[in-house]
């Protein structure tokens, strides 16, 4: 199911880097990431939802781990100290 950017997520994906050619590319297949955190001293992942990971991260990081995920399947970032969150396009 696609997903539909708001003009505020346009800004944000053009200030990290992406184009208006990506955000079809990024409406589709925003779906098909998943978001894993990874605990630092267990390193059990769980997935949790693109809401917690954009809270977590803040709108520039959370847009920039999506795009990345989205164009090259999967990218990690790091949420100081406390854990590693997953970006993994998993279909598709």
């Amino acid at each position: 199911m696609a997903v539909k950017l708001t003009k505020k997520d346009k800004e944000i994906l053009k200030k990290v880097g992406y184009e208006e050619q990506d955000f079809k590319t990024i409406e589709e297949l925003t779906s098909y990431v998943k978001i894993y955190f990874e605990d630092p001293k267990t390193k059990k992942q769980i997935r949790v939802s693109k809401e917690k990971a954009r809270q977590a991260l803040g709108d520039e990081d959370y847009f920039s781990a999506l795009g990345r995920g989205i164009f090259h399947f999967s990218t990690v970032r790091e949420l100081k100290n406390k854990g590693l969150l997953y970006f993994r396009r998993e279909t598709r």
